[in-house]
């Protein structure tokens, strides 16, 4: 499949996600509504990992990634979806897009990384001054939206711890020149998940689902499109291009999921909650030398055709 649809087809799950969220939470409750996903999700992921053969799971070899892998479910994914009933969809995008600067910190502190240099410190204050004005804008709206920036928060420093033990784990087995299939990864990490993900549902919940039209779609939606496919496909493009090239992906989620979060839901977009999203977009790109300079490249590229034209009208 050509890269750029990929790419494209990536960014539009990613945007598209939190707004589903909210939908499925329509007659579901928001652990109920995760439990469906990632339960339906674990069905047709283990289907694709029977089809790739079961010998390459190799649950007694690779456990300790699948279990790491899981951090980013449970408790990752409850926070997200009991964040949706205090945040607009799009907020949820934006917060989520801070776990990069806690990734880089925890790096740090797990000795995997270089110490945080003294611009990234200014870039995450930044980011902070934006995180402030995006809280202020919501809690102007909703006395209670300070719950689902926490929440987010917490759910952002799960994926970071997540992606920074996947990252050690990963470099082990490139020594010794062993690789993971996506889909067996995602069927572990599941099949760790899962456990946690039933105990919070029978603690917080314990009601028999209800599944209204809106629930059913979106949670199929989110299983199939946004677990199974989501993960394929992101995991795809690290395989067929660099990985700084995939790391443009959150500056471009952010901005979509809140146009589509307006469009489609109505939500509110303040001018404050604006200027604080692009405060973080603004920091999170300079937070990372690389991702500065690629998008730099890619300015300097775009505007190419207008600086030449300009220069023969003035020649």
């Amino acid at each position: 499949m050509p890269i750029p649809i990929v790419y494209i087809a990536v960014v539009i799950i990613w945007s598209t996600t939190p707004l589903t969220i909210f939908y499925s939470n329509h007659s579901l409750s928001a652990i109920a509504a995760v439990n469906s996903r990632m339960l339906l999700a674990f069905l047709v992921a283990s289907i694709i990992t029977l089809t790739l053969g079961r010998k390459q799971f190799k649950l007694r070899q690779y456990w300790k990634v699948y279990a790491v892998s899981s951090i980013g479910i449970f408790p990752n994914m409850p926070m997200v979806y009991l964040s949706a009933s205090y945040i607009p969809s799009g907020l949820i995008s934006v917060l989520f897009a801070l776990s990069p600067f806690m990734v880089a910190i925890l790096s740090t502190q797990m000795a995997t990384a270089q110490q945080v240099s003294k611009r990234q410190l200014a870039c995450l204050t930044l980011a902070l001054l934006g995180l402030s004005m995006v809280t202020i804008s919501q809690i102007e709206t909703n006395t209670e939206a300070w719950k689902g920036v926490i929440l987010m928060l917490g759910s952002g420093f799960c994926f970071a711890l997540s992606n920074t033990l996947i990252q050690t784990y990963n470099e082990k087995l490139k020594t010794k020149k062993e690789t993971i299939h996506p889909a067996n990864q995602l069927t572990g990490s599941l099949m760790f998940a899962l456990p946690g993900l039933l105990i919070t549902w029978i603690i917080l919940d314990g009601s028999q689902p209800k599944f209204s039209q809106t629930s059913a779609i979106a949670t199929l939606y989110l299983a199939i499109i946004g677990s199974v496919m989501g993960f394929m496909a992101y995991f795809y493009l690290l395989s067929k291009i660099s990985a700084l090239s995939v790391s443009l992906i959150p500056l471009l989620t952010p901005a979509f999921a809140l146009l589509v979060g307006n469009s489609l839901n109505k939500e509110p977009l303040t001018p404050l909650m604006i200027s604080g999203t692009v405060i973080i977009m603004l920091s999170l790109s300079l937070f990372n030398s690389q991702i500065s300079t690629a998008c730099m490249r890619y300015t300097l590229h775009w505007f190419a055709p207008f600086k030449k034209k300009r220069d023969n009208v003035l020649s």
